[in-house]
């Protein structure tokens, strides 16, 4: 918490990959949403 947080007054939360059991980066997070995003597009239809 407190490397995102020095002052400790409320909690930030973090993604996770939790295949790996460590955080998620960027670039995972967005291919993520995508394909998220790519696969309701399709339902939509």
């Amino acid at each position: 918490m407190n490397e995102y947080n020095p002052s400790g007054r409320y909690v930030v939360p973090d993604v996770w990959n939790l295949k790996e059991s460590r955080r998620a980066t960027v670039k995972e997070i967005i291919r993520y949403m995508l394909k998220q995003l790519k696969t309701h597009k399709c339902k939509r239809k």
